[in-house]
């Protein structure tokens, strides 16, 4: 572990923090005056009591954009030059995304028009940024030569913002879990073998800018990511894992149970003919909370993800693999569980 480097991530790290905590509030309180709130009777699978502000993804995304603007100011040596040349889409990815998010949280656009905002985020980061997934890890050495790498760059990308989107139904779970993630790539990026300061950086001033809004998201929730923010977290963790190099498996290990949650029951909609991205009360974070609550069912996430993250940190390919087949087993006990408790669910 470079813990030099590390020290000097400390500054961006915490300022990302202190500035979406602050821009949260102004956020929360503009929400509030115009009414861009979330209405607990807009849908029966709400679990809060109150009109809640949403937009809080718009304070995310703007702490993390003032902070690297500071570090490219004050200390370019952190960027290296491919992810500088790279930040650019990634910019132009998340202000579509913020957009789209912005528009559907106070006009409440219809779903075929939503989608198209994260289609084309995705596809402007990976054909215009030349984002792409050539090769994947091994688990028995060396690694596996992929084609297709723009298609399966997007596929992924967007699997991981409709993860997070989708995830985003109790107060601080997508917000925690994908800081999990955050900061499982911004230590893996640290360590000998698979140093990338500059992903490092992104990581740690994600993960900041994440910690700094959780304050006011977690249980009971003030304010909400709204639609900008559950996808734009999905989305740049997604980013990070591809740019990382070897990153993948780490974020399939922290978002691997919710990832196939969301897989479970897309399929179960297809099959029964309904729309593949409505909402019901049937995806695993709400069974479990109607048994454990809100707050302990959050707690619950958090420390599986966290557990199946911390495996990545050794670094052995094949105890990787082995952990992703855990996490398989695992979703499917809980869902099993789950399912047993409610059958009417």
């Amino acid at each position: 572990m470079h813990f030099e480097v590390l020290a000097n991530l400390l500054l961006p790290t915490f300022a990302a923090m202190a500035l979406a905590f602050l821009f949260t509030g102004k956020i929360r309180k503009y929400c509030l005056a115009k009414n861009i709130v979330d209405d607990p009777k807009s849908a029966e699978r709400k679990t809060h009591k109150v009109p809640t502000p949403l937009l809080g993804g718009v304070a995310i995304i703007i702490s993390i954009a003032v902070v690297l603007a500071g570090v490219y100011r004050f200390a370019p040596v952190l960027i290296h030059p491919n992810i500088l040349a790279m930040l650019p889409w990634i910019a132009l990815a998340g202000f579509i995304i913020l957009v789209g998010g912005v528009l559907d949280d106070i006009f409440a656009l219809p779903a075929k028009v939503q989608i198209m905002f994260p289609v084309i985020a995705c596809f402007v980061v990976v054909f215009g940024g030349d984002l792409e997934i050539t090769k994947i890890t091994n688990p028995f050495g060396g690694f596996i030569e992929i084609g297709l790498s723009k298609i399966i760059a997007f596929a992924w990308l967007m699997m991981m913002t409709y993860t997070t989107k989708l995830l985003d139904g109790l107060d601080g779970l997508a917000t925690g879990i994908t800081a999990i993630g955050a900061f499982m790539i911004g230590l893996l990026s640290l360590t000998v073998i698979y140093f990338e300061p500059s992903v490092a950086m992104l990581a740690l001033i994600f993960f900041g800018a994440l910690v700094g809004f959780l304050a006011w998201n977690f249980n009971p929730a003030q304010i909400y990511l709204g639609e900008a923010g559950s996808e734009f977290v999905g989305f740049f963790l997604g980013v990070l894992a591809i740019i990382g190099g070897s990153k993948i498996a780490t974020a399939l290990l922290v978002v691997g149970i919710p990832m196939l949650d969301v897989v479970s029951v897309m399929w179960r909609r297809f099959r029964e003919g309904k729309p593949v991205f409505g909402g019901d009360r049937k995806h695993l974070h709400f069974q479990l909370a109607e048994r454990f609550g809100v707050r302990k069912t959050v707690w619950i996430l958090y420390a599986l993800s966290a557990s199946f993250g911390l495996v990545t940190l050794s670094l052995q390919s094949r105890v990787k693999f082995l952990a992703l087949i855990a996490v398989a087993i695992t979703a499917a006990i809980l869902m099993n569980f789950s399912n047993k408790k409610d059958p009417q669910a």
